[in-house]
């Protein structure tokens, strides 16, 4: 996680995940090739380590002790490493299966251990109880053990993860020392850091998540948590290219331009509200369609007695390249300014909305952004 943070600093890196990656891609390439076991995929590797070995078995893995230990123990570091380097990229690498291995890894070094001390003083009584005919130790056993121990650290998961061991195995003569190693690495885990690897990797990239498991006191009323000053699209209004890209512009610099958007309003009464990201998209369209001098505006059609003005604003767009209406959305979600903070933070974590529009009487008043709460609970704790 340190690395993840200290990768952080390098505006190059961020700027450039692409490299990045292909940086990654090579290093990694050319530490596997070294070794023959890890040129094969982690579920080879994790099938291996979790194997028996046989009489007259010619695999890497069942080979003498001293050299399967100094293989695997070379394997651990270099599988270390490149966990360390490919952890947080731009790419769905995982940190599943090279938990797993890591810890199967570790097992086995224990077991093959323990195999060879068993062997050496096979004289001693507390050896007395093993069987004649078949192995004392058995170190695909211990591979097993230790895999869901590192899975259990880095996961936090305990039941889901006895019932994969299990469907992995095919048997239950293992379920009880599973058990017992995955409640350990719990107990430790926990009293280290109550968070999994997963969720302190979401704090650290800065993805707005809310917890449902946890409790935030914020003590504060509504109003503290509304951005007030949010720019707006006006109805009846035209907008041109240059001005509705500095808009999208002011939002990134207010780190909203992921999950922010622009409340469309007429009179100040809030009538829908559009993305920041749909709005990028059309003006992407009209500047691939060569419209971006072609005025951008929000137009309703002539309406009668029967029919409001807020149902022929909806209805009524042109439906040409600059048109925004068919990324409107025509009820966004808003409460009012005297709603409950408590009910506010239930909305955002059942619904899991970005934004929460704040109205008072039908008029718009600001904007309640996920990362705003986010940042004021930080500060809290």
């Amino acid at each position: 996680m340190k690395w993840t943070k200290y990768k952080q600093q390098f505006a190059f890196i961020n700027n450039h995940p692409v490299i990045e990656v292909i940086l990654v891609s090579f290093i990694c390439a050319v530490m596997n090739y070294q070794t023959p076991l890890l040129r094969i995929s982690n579920g080879e590797l994790v099938g291996q380590l979790f194997s028996q070995c046989e009489r007259d078995d010619r695999r890497i893995v069942c080979g003498e002790t001293h050299d399967v230990v100094w293989m695997l123990s070379r394997i651990l570091v270099i599988k270390f490493v490149l966990m360390f380097l490919s952890f947080g990229i731009k790419v769905p690498a995982g940190f599943f299966m090279p938990s797993m291995a890591v810890g199967a890894i570790i097992g086995r070094i224990t077991g093959e251990v323990l195999e060879w001390f068993v062997i050496r003083h096979s004289e001693w009584d507390l050896f007395q109880s093993c069987p004649v005919t078949g192995p004392c130790v058995i170190p695909g056993v211990y591979a097993i053990v230790g895999a869901a121990a590192t899975l259990c650290g880095v996961t936090r998961m305990t039941v889901s993860l006895v019932i994969i061991m299990f469907e992995l195995t095919g048997s239950l003569a293992y379920v009880l020392p599973i058990m017992v190693s995955i409640m350990v690495a719990k107990w430790m885990s926990d009293s280290l850091s109550s968070e999994s690897l997963y969720d302190k990797l979401i704090n650290v990239q800065g993805h707005p998540y809310l917890d449902h498991k946890k409790t935030i006191s914020l003590k504060k009323n509504t109003m503290d948590l509304v951005e007030t000053e949010c720019e707006t699209l006006e109805l009846r209004k035209d907008y041109s290219f240059n001005e509705l890209s500095l808009m999208l512009d002011r939002l990134k610099h207010m780190r909203y331009a992921d999950d922010g958007g622009f409340p469309i309003i007429e009179d100040g009464t809030l009538i829908g509200y559009i993305s920041s990201n749909d709005l990028a998209h059309c003006l992407e369209i009209a500047e691939r369609e060569c419209m971006v001098h072609a005025p951008f505006s929000l137009v309703s059609l002539p309406h009668d007695d029967a029919t409001s003005l807020s149902d022929s604003f909806l209805k009524g767009f042109m439906y040409d390249v600059n048109s925004l209406s068919r990324y409107i959305d025509k009820a966004p979600l808003a409460v009012n300014v005297n709603c409950p903070v408590d009910l506010v933070l239930e909305m955002f974590k059942k619904l899991g909305i970005k934004t929460l529009l704040v109205t008072s009487k039908g008029r718009y008043v600001g904007t309640i952004y996920k990362k705003r709460i986010l940042s004021m609970a930080k500060k809290i704790d």
